[in-house]
């Protein structure tokens, strides 16, 4: 899992790296995230500085092995199809 808690980002492409190896993200909706991953689908997007939801969204798919791949191939399909 990639976990990206930024106030301030414009198209981090760490986000891109890990979604092609296959990891989840938890990131902050601010700047480009948002066109990268889609919440609930190859990770979770959340308020900047929502910690509590921040805590929340890292352990779901770490303790649901069902969600976690499922977001794991979400996230490896979404780069190699949009941004190869």
């Amino acid at each position: 899992m990639l976990v990206l808690p930024s106030y301030i980002e414009t198209f981090p492409a760490s986000l891109l790296e890990a979604m092609a190896e296959g990891l989840p993200i938890v990131a902050s909706a601010v700047g480009g995230i948002e066109k990268i991953v889609e919440d609930t689908v190859e990770g979770f997007v959340i308020q900047a500085g929502a910690v509590q939801m921040l805590s929340k969204s890292i352990g779901r798919p770490v303790n649901d092995t069902d969600l976690w791949a499922t977001m794991s191939q979400a996230a490896s399909r979404k780069v190699n199809s949009k941004f190869s």
